[in-house]
């Protein structure tokens, strides 16, 4: 007899749709993202911390460059600012 026990090896084959569903994942992901930010020209969007009221942000920019056209998020202090045309 042997003194060497034989323990059998699993090898677990990689699937090709595995590699594959992962790659169209990514590309899933990549593109949603793409498509899902807008550009609008003129406008910025900020965010202030939650101590500073909408006044002061108001008086932290400059009128004759940029114009608060309404708050988007309060709970989050994210605004919608203009840049005006000269």
């Amino acid at each position: 007899m042997s003194k060497f026990c034989q323990i059998p090896i699993i090898i677990k084959k990689k699937h090709y749709k595995d590699g594959l569903m992962k790659k169209y994942l990514v590309i899933i992901l990549i593109t949603a993202g793409l498509i899902a930010q807008k550009y609008v020209p003129g406008n910025i969007l900020i965010q202030s911390k939650t101590e500073v009221p909408m006044n002061e942000l108001k008086i932290g920019l400059d009128m004759s460059q940029y114009q608060i056209v309404k708050p988007l998020m309060k709970r989050a202090n994210i605004y919608l600012i203009k840049v005006v045309d000269r």
